[in-house]
C-alpha cells in the first residue's frame, strides 16, 4: 500500500524587507508566500492562503538562503585532534554544527572534504536539521602530501603499513601514481560524490609539506578527472 504524501503545508510572511539578490537595495514591505519549500510569490498587501501560517517579521530582513562554497563539517577539530577523538563525539558535534549553519542562513553548503555522507543522508530524510549538503568524500592525497596525517614513525601501506586512521574514518585517500588516483575518484563517486576534492598543494594543516611545493604529477591529476570528460 502506497504512503500518502505529507500534506503541503503554506506559510506567509509578511512586513518584511526584502533581499532578492540582485536589486542594490531592499525591497520595503514586503510579503512572500512559500508552499512546502517553494517560494511561491513576493509582493505587497498578498492575501494569505486559507489555513496559512502568518508570519509578521516586522520590519526585518529577509533574504535568500546563502551557499557556502568551501566548508568540512566534520572537522570540528583540527585533524590530528579529530582522528584521536571518539568518532561518536566528533558526529555529534557534526550533527549540532550542521544545525548552527542552518541557522545562520545556510541553506546549502558544497563539504570540502571528510565523512558527510551518513550526515547528508540524515538531513535529506529530515532525521536532523541541517543544509543540503553537496559532498566530496574524502579528499585525494598522497604520500607525504596535504591529506597526510599520519605520524612521523608510521609505515605506508604501500610498504608494510595499514591504511591510516584518516583513511579508515574517511578523511582522505593517500594515492601515489595514476590507478591509485583513478580508484579513490571511484570510491568517492560510489558512496554519492557530487564533486572530487584533489589536494594538489601544500595547506596551513599540513604536517610535512610546506604551501609552495608541487605535490601529484600532472599525470596523476590527469587520471582524477577522467570521470569526468
Amino acid at each position: 500500500m502506497a504512503r500518502a504524501a505529507d500534506p503541503v503545508t503554506t506559510t506567509v510572511i509578511k512586513n518584511a524587507r526584502v533581499f532578492d539578490g540582485k536589486a542594490d537595495k531592499l525591497s520595503e514591505g514586503q510579503s512572500v508566500i512559500v508552499s512546502g519549500n517553494r517560494i511561491e510569490k513576493i509582493g505587497k498587501n498578498l492575501t494569505a492562503p486559507d489555513g496559512a501560517t502568518v508570519i509578521d517579521a516586522g520590519g526585518r530582513v529577509l533574504t535568500p538562503g546563502f551557499i557556502d562554497a568551501h566548508v568540512h563539517l566534520s572537522l570540528v577539530l583540527p585533524p590530528a585532534k579529530v582522528l584521536a577523538t571518539d568518532p561518536g563525539y566528533v558526529y555529534a558535534e557534526t550533527v549540532k554544527g550542521a544545525e548552527r549553519m542552518l541557522m545562520r542562513g545556510f541553506t546549502t553548503c558544497r563539504d570540502m572534504g571528510g565523512p558527510v555522507f551518513g550526515i547528508k543522508q540524515a538531513i535529506d530524510e529530515g532525521i536532523i536539521l541541517g543544509p543540503r549538503i553537496y559532498p566530496s568524500g574524502a579528499p585525494i592525497s598522497q604520500t607525504s602530501g596535504h591529506g597526510d596525517f599520519r605520524s612521523p614513525t608510521e609505515p605506508n601501506k604501500n610498504f608494510g603499513g595499514a591504511a591510516s586512521a584518516s583513511e579508515l574514518r574517511g578523511y582522505s585517500f593517500l594515492a601515489d601514481g595514476k590507478p591509485q588516483v583513478l580508484a579513490a575518484v571511484r570510491e568517492n563517486l560510489r558512496r554519492g560524490a557530487t564533486q572530487i576534492k584533489v589536494m594538489a598543494g601544500g595547506g596551513v594543516a599540513s604536517v610535512y609539506d610546506p604551501l609552495d611545493v608541487d605535490q601529484f604529477t600532472a599525470e596523476e591529476l590527469s587520471s582524477a578527472f577522467r570521470n569526468f570528460t
